[in-house]
């Protein structure tokens, strides 16, 4: 029944303004009955009049506070509020009271021990026939416990809430259906949409990828069957980014956390064809440097030879085709070094555009009238510290590989600059660190590379080009040069579009290239003296020996640096050392050299070498102190280098 207000009904008096108040009195069975009934009660019982006086309290009420009665009745009972709440409290009951609506609240009230504690509390209005209010009727819940677990949930939820945003993974909660219930910052990314968005709408919606892929709804569902977790690794979205995932059960659905490692990813495979390429090097290295030892012997058999003035036609021709194997071979065994990162560099700071213009005729005429060579170099740019040989030699390969990718002709664009690799680019590439380069970029229109041939474009032997068209090894040079020089190498290639080859050089600096300025020598035409000559090679020895002994040089040839050591005590003068990098006996020729010189300080010191490992190079450079012939040598080139070392007085070149 509407209730009817009547005139009886007034607004609510504060306590200034009410008129006295005091517990009810028994009138009747009954209230007697009531008011035992109202104190057998647990939880507080309480009344009003119309106009909102609270009247009575049961007895439970008195016992919670340990207040007289007569203190609780009319405004009395908000003394046993709590200050921060009263104000609220007497509002909300105001607005109650004129309106006739459930009150409903809660509030603090003093227990006798001092401690306030949270109530619910609820009154209501009684009625009469007519719809007036005749009284109100409350009560006051003791939900102290309940509160604060309410309030340690929502901090647990809130503190729950930064947890899972301060993480750098996806984490998102699915129902059983395998609906959204939950997502944080990062699972929104994942999903591209806001956690409003996401909620209630199914996981296949989100990430329709996924709804083609059996395994991961039947991951979903064993997790929710057997309630053990599930651990997938590299899960590939159509981002093409890599996640390290795990679905975990809960009560009521699934939590899925989600790593992105596609960073991890990237490092992991660039390490593993690093350590593949080592592997690799380490190999060929070894290869070359007997090789090296044989070709030295055969080349020098070849220059003698060629000397011999009854050599018959045929004698000469064959004697022809002997040289022109050796220099394939010496050619070979020189690239096998380069992808080894094991060949004698001898850096310089160089203007690369001025370098490639000079090389531009060159592969021109290379290349054929079918390619066009184009060219965008860029002026004033800082030196690149590179052994400029080897740099010229790395573009020809390069140009070469470009012309064999487009048959049909095309253009070759040839580009310089300076560019700046940050952190980030360097946290992705393991082998190049953040700073400033020097950019030679080689790009062509030809076919392309296969993606699947990426990974192994550098490896030694690998070519795609049909049999007997190529040696694979022209990009392994090239990569183990730029290594070797402390760069880096980036390839970018489309199927028909084209490749771009891009090698970042290291900026030689301010002091290298002043100390290093070119400054004028004139060996002499022929010297004399006394060599200690050290080779394990029996051959490389006996022909270095020959070679040196013709043109008026004293030798004593050893195979060791035990026995070079044990020579040198006869020996009064010694003009040269002259020694293999890699020896027998437990010395290197590094050391030897070093044991020598301070035995006999200021003695020359000159190696021979073509694999030296880290011996005589650090950062895949040739130290500044060192003087070196490289192997494979001719007669003729290790007679005009021991004259040069010879005729330096009291020179300390080699070692310090």
């Amino acid at each position: 029944m509407p209730r009817k207000r009547t005139s009886s009904t007034r607004a609510p008096q504060s306590a200034s303004t009410a008129a006295p108040r005091t517990i009810a009195k028994p009138e009747s069975t009954g209230h007697e009955h009531f008011t035992q009934f109202a104190r057998s009660m647990p939880f507080i019982v309480w009344t009003a009049n119309p106009q909102g006086v609270v009247d009575y309290f049961n007895q439970g009420f008195v016992d919670y506070t340990r207040r007289e009665p007569s203190a609780l009745i009319g405004d009395g009972w908000a003394s046993v509020l709590h200050p921060d709440d009263v104000p609220g409290v007497m509002a909300r009951w105001e607005h109650s009271v004129s309106t006739g609506e459930v009150y409903e609240a809660e509030f603090r009230i003093l227990r006798s021990d001092g401690e306030y504690r949270w109530h619910k509390v609820q009154a209501k209005t009684e009625l009469d026939d007519d719809g007036t209010i005749i009284r109100w009727w409350g009560t006051a819940l003791d939900i102290h416990e309940t509160r604060m677990l309410k309030e340690r949930a929502a901090t647990l939820a809130e503190e729950r809430e930064a947890i899972l945003e301060s993480l750098a993974d996806s984490v998102l909660t699915l129902d059983r259906e395998f609906r959204f219930t939950y997502l944080n910052s990062h699972a929104e990314a994942l999903v591209q949409m806001t956690r409003e968005e996401a909620l209630g709408r199914a996981l296949w919606e989100a990430l329709p990828e996924l709804a083609q892929k059996d395994e991961y709804k039947t991951a979903l569902t064993s997790v929710l069957e057997s309630g053990q977790p599930v651990h997938m690794q590299e899960y590939s979205d159509s981002n093409d980014r890599y996640f390290d995932v795990t679905i975990s059960p809960l009560i009521d659905g699934l939590t899925v956390y989600a790593r992105d490692i596609t960073q991890v990813k990237s490092l992991s495979d660039q390490l593993a064809i690093a350590h593949r390429l080592e592997a690799i090097g380490q190999l060929t290295g070894g290869i070359a440097h007997d090789f090296n030892n044989l070709l030295t012997v055969v080349m020098g058999a070849v220059e003698s030879l060629s000397l011999e003035e009854d050599l018959s036609p045929a004698g000469q021709e064959m004697l022809e085709l002997v040289s022109q194997a050796t220099t394939r071979g010496a050619e070979l065994t020189h690239r096998l070094l380069a992808f080894a990162r094991q060949q004698p560099l001898a850096p310089q700071a160089i203007n690369v555009s001025q370098h490639v213009t000079s090389l531009i005729p060159l592969l021109q005429r290379t290349l054929g009238d079918e390619i066009e060579v184009a060219s965008s170099l860029a002026r004033g740019l800082p030196p690149a510290l590179v052994d400029p040989g080897q740099f010229e030699s790395a573009i020809l390969n390069l140009g070469i590989n470009a012309r064999d990718a487009m048959p049909e002709g095309g253009l070759l664009e040839l580009e310089t600059g300076i560019t700046e690799l940050d952190e980030e680019y360097a946290a992705t590439h393991s082998d190049i660190q953040p700073g400033r380069y020097i950019i030679v970029s080689v790009g062509d229109t030809g076919t392309g590379i296969p993606p699947e041939h990426l990974e192994r474009l550098f490896d030694p032997f690998f070519t795609t080009k049909p049999v007997g068209q190529g040696s694979g090894l022209g990009l392994a040079m090239v990569w183990g040069f730029v290594k070797q020089s402390g760069g880096h190498v980036s390839v970018y290639s489309e199927p028909h579009r084209g490749t771009t080859i891009r090698l970042y050089l290291p900026i030689a600096s301010e002091s290298f290239v002043k100390d290093n300025e070119p400054s004028e020598a004139t060996p002499p035409a022929h010297g004399t003296g006394r060599i200690l000559l050290v080779e394990d090679d029996r051959l490389v020895r006996h022909f270095a020996t020959e070679q040196l002994s013709a043109h008026g040089y004293k030798v004593t040839a050893t195979g060791s640096g035990p026995e070079a050591l044990k020579a040198l005590e006869s020996i009064q003068n010694l003009d040269l050392l002259f020694t293999d990098v890699i020896l027998p006996g437990g010395l290197t020729g590094r050391q030897l050299a070093q044991r020598i010189v301070a035995l006999r300080p200021g003695t020359p010191v000159l190696y021979a070498s073509g694999y030296t490992e880290s011996v005589l190079m650090h950062d895949g450079r040739l130290d500044p102190d060192v003087s070196l012939l490289t192997k494979p040598y001719t007669g003729r080139q290790l007679v005009e280098r021991v004259n040069e070392m010879v005729s330096i007085p009291g020179s300390e070149a080699g070692e310090t």
